[in-house]
């Protein structure tokens, strides 16, 4: 009976061995990327690169890429772009651009999805993009509050808060509306009283169903993902250059996702950063 039960165990292990797939970003949609950011291929002087990751529900990973340019002024450049790809290995670019530095993304709970981001180019002030559908992006309208140099975001179940920090002082201000009005062109946003400051309870809300895990050290050169119950790794390399696949910027490219199987003792073990 135990011989049975190891054989058992054995012929599932080597079907899962099977199943696993490494998921690489495909050459065209580096190659799209490259003409959405810089209206030409990328080169080793303007290398195209990943910066972050967001799991979206549904075992999605969102991921931003920007063009590097190590001479310029600011290197990184002030645009990202946003791709999806889902398990199955199929890249999606979305059509939006983000500006500035990444800072955080969140969920509300009402699965929206907010991005702020920070600018280098105007003394750290920040920016708000919101999204419902991860393809389609706004700029949120923020108070005027440019005088401020930190922001953090706060979701309680009907309104967003944002509270806004002068470092110098120690000044902290607050404001307040609903998820309906802060989407509109022009939103109202209600300057908290300081009573309220310390009242407010934040929700935090996270993609349950989504086991991609990033593997990388901070630094690392590769890209590395690892499903935690699926045989799937997506993984590319942080920089890409000397991109040889002309197309038309305005043209849409469609590729089958570019998966190749291997096995469980090739993958590079990789702590988190």
């Amino acid at each position: 009976m135990r011989f049975v039960q190891i054989f058992i165990l054995l012929a599932f292990y080597c079907l899962e061995a099977k199943e696993m797939m490494n998921i690489h970003l495909p050459q065209k949609t580096k190659t799209q990327l490259c003409y959405k950011l810089s209206d030409h291929e990328c080169t080793q002087e303007e290398q195209l690169q990943y910066r972050n990751y967001f799991r979206l529900k549904n075992d999605r990973l969102m991921m931003f890429f920007n063009t590097y340019s190590k001479n310029a002024l600011y290197p990184n450049g002030s645009l990202n772009i946003p791709v999806v790809v889902n398990l199955n290995g199929k890249w999606q670019v979305i059509d939006s651009f983000i500006k500035d530095d990444i800072e955080e993304i969140l969920y509300d709970p009402h699965d929206g999805i907010w991005l702020h981001t920070i600018s280098k180019r105007k003394n750290g002030y920040s920016s708000l993009y919101y999204s419902a559908d991860e393809l389609n992006w706004q700029k949120i309208k923020l108070p005027s509050v440019r005088t401020f140099q930190t922001m953090q975001l706060c979701f309680q179940p009907n309104q967003i808060i944002l509270t806004f920090q002068r470092v110098e002082n120690d000044n902290v201000k607050a404001w307040v509306t609903t998820y309906q009005d802060a989407i509109l062109p022009e939103p109202t946003w209600r300057l908290m009283g300081k009573d309220e400051l310390y009242q407010k309870v934040c929700i935090k809300t996270s993609a349950y169903n989504n086991g991609w895990r990033f593997k990388n050290k901070k630094n690392s050169q590769n890209i590395l993902f690892q499903h935690k119950y699926k045989n799937r790794v997506i993984s590319f390399s942080r920089k890409s250059s000397y991109l040889n696949t002309p197309i038309h910027k305005n043209r849409a490219i469609k590729r089958p996702a570019t998966i190749t199987p291997i096995r469980p003792s090739k993958i590079p073990h990789i702590e988190s950063g």
